[in-house]
């Protein structure tokens, strides 16, 4: 509820105080039918004019609560303006805690509001958690007898909880850098047809942000534009008509951007099929037809499935299976943390030597051989190709190292923030253009996701973002899906599961019914149960339900 205090209370002093930004271009609306994916049902929100004889703190909050709806430019949000008064609507999206939201009258004609931020929507929809505290100054003047507003920042300030009714959450799909699989990048967009399909199309060409630039690709030649719009057909067909060297690309590339483009606009209602021209030209070949329907291009599947199927997990310091056998190589040793490869072929564990942790690889049927040591290790993971990465303590701060299938362990570059802090445990995704990770000191552990590729050679840590704030203390991260983390965290007095896209904007927490304790770890995989450790026993989740498979802990998918 918004509180609106009278006049005579004097200006909030608060540090970390920021006005609303101004850059690029960023729109919110009404929603319509849900876009493939999302599960919003739909709404249509018509926030209220301003009404006769509003004081200048009700002004402010009524053009607050009209920022929901960006129909006309905002049409609705401008009425509470005085004539003549420019609004640069265009411009960052920043989100705040509404429970936090004072709207302050401190003159007779200065108001303030004051708010809690969540985080921020740069253009062209990206979205960042950015906690902090805003104080926003606003100007108004009487009018015609009414007050109305004179002066306000450039930008967007939306409520949290008005965000999922004004915008919707979107996948623009890139390349891995081994260019098989798609890798969805979320955009927040305003979903309103029929301009909903360019919007997508023009992100997708604009290439991978900055910071996804280090492991993300596209197929679009550079320099490749969209002619017009992307209009949709009464048979469903949308066409795409590209300019610049698309008519040079090879049958794998063309391939491939049209799997970005399919699934892309799989998205839109409505779009039943895709058609890719060349300046008018249509683009087909090459084992790409003229019409691609939006279930086409299912190679290039985002959520990859591992090919070592069932779960691993550590009873009393022996390594079990759920669904398999426990691999030979790890059937004489004491061990945690134990993980096998996507491919089934090696493994990796954790073992306790004479008080330091030693880091354990080899074949999932040979023998494993103890190939690093250091005073405390996280669990290890693995990327497609095989080789480990784990986090080193070190009087600095944390080593992230990785152990090759075959050659001498190599330094992973991560940036210098990241060095100097704990990293408790990471998890690579299984199209291995991501890693998420636990950072950190204990109470005060957050989720961070950053890029990571070969670069000149030498693996790379891309600058990481923060998904799940330290104020949750999470602990724990698997991957369920190549959009979908998930971690454990402080919830109340206690601790649950949790479920996060890789940009942090939705966070839910998993059922709760029949687990007991609070969980600390969590196995997560594409089409597999979630699993958890609690109260010294292994937890499987089905319908909704926490049911008990052992005693036991660290429980892991392959891969």
């Amino acid at each position: 509820m918004r509180k609106a205090l009278v006049a005579g209370v004097g200006a909030l002093v608060l540090t970390g105080c920021a006005s609303v930004p101004t850059s690029g271009s960023v729109h919110i609306g009404r929603s319509v039918p849900d876009v493939v994916g999302l599960h919003e049902p739909e709404i249509r929100t018509f926030p209220a004019p301003p009404l006769a004889g509003q004081g200048p703190a009700g002004i402010i909050t009524g053009y607050l609560d009209a920022l929901v709806d960006s129909e006309g430019n905002f049409a609705t949000a401008r009425s509470f303006l005085a004539t003549g008064t420019s609004w640069d609507a265009a411009s960052r999206v920043t989100l705040y805690d509404p429970a936090s939201e004072v709207v302050h009258r401190t003159g007779r004609t200065r108001v303030e509001v004051s708010a809690d931020r969540v985080g921020i929507i740069d253009p062209p929809g990206y979205y960042r958690i950015r906690a902090g505290h805003l104080v926003v100054p606003f100007r108004v003047v009487h009018e015609s007898g009414q007050w109305r507003i004179s002066r306000l920042p450039a930008g967007v300030l939306l409520s949290r909880a008005d965000a999922p009714r004004a915008l919707a959450q979107v996948q623009i799909y890139y390349l891995n850098g081994a260019q098989d699989h798609l890798v969805p990048v979320p955009l927040l967009v305003e979903p309103d047809q029929p301009g909903l399909a360019t919007t997508l199309v023009q992100a997708l060409l604009n290439g991978p942000r900055h910071r996804d630039a280090l492991s993300l690709l596209t197929a679009a030649p550079r320099g490749t534009g969209l002619v017009g719009n992307v209009p949709i057909g009464s048979d469903g067909v949308a066409e795409v008509n590209l300019s610049g060297a698309v008519q040079q690309l090879s049958a794998t590339e063309l391939q491939g951007l049209s799997a970005q483009v399919v699934w892309t606009l799989r998205q839109v209602p409505g779009v039943a099929s895709v058609r890719l021209l060349d300046n008018g030209t249509p683009l087909s070949g090459q084992g790409v037809p003229r019409d691609q329907a939006i279930d086409a291009w299912q190679q290039y599947q985002p959520n990859v499935l591992a090919r070592s199927k069932g779960a691993l997990y550590v009873r009393l310091g022996e390594v079990e299976g759920i669904g398999r056998d426990a691999p030979v190589a790890l059937t004489r040793h004491r061990v945690s943390a134990p993980i096998v490869s996507a491919d089934g072929s090696r493994i990796a564990a954790i073992q306790q030597v004479g008080g330091r942790a030693g880091l354990l690889v080899g074949s999932t049927i040979g023998r494993a051989v103890t190939r690093l040591v250091g005073q405390a290790l996280s669990p290890p993971a693995f990327d497609p190709q095989g080789d480990v990465y784990v986090a080193k303590s070190t009087p600095a701060g944390t080593a992230v190292v990785e152990v090759p299938v075959t050659g001498a362990i190599r330094s992973v570059a991560v940036p210098d923030g990241l060095a100097r802090r704990q990293i408790s445990s990471l998890a690579i995704s299984r199209d291995g253009s991501r890693i998420a990770m636990v950072v950190g000191p204990v109470g005060r552990r957050s989720l961070v996701v950053a890029t990571t590729a070969s670069y000149r050679g030498a693996p790379r840590i891309g600058v990481p973002l923060v998904v799940v704030p330290s104020s949750r203390d999470v602990s724990g991260v698997a991957w369920a899906g190549a959009n979908r983390i998930l971690t454990t965290a402080r919830h109340g007095a206690s601790r649950v599961v949790i479920a996060t896209t890789v940009d942090g904007y939705r966070t839910n927490s998993l059922s709760t019914v029949g687990l007991p304790g609070s969980p600390t770890q969590v196995a997560a995989a594409p089409g597999q149960p979630v699993l958890a450790s609690a109260a010294g026993a292994v937890w499987s989740l089905s319908n909704g339900r926490w049911h008990r498979v052992s005693t036991g802990s660290d429980p892991s998918y392959a891969g």
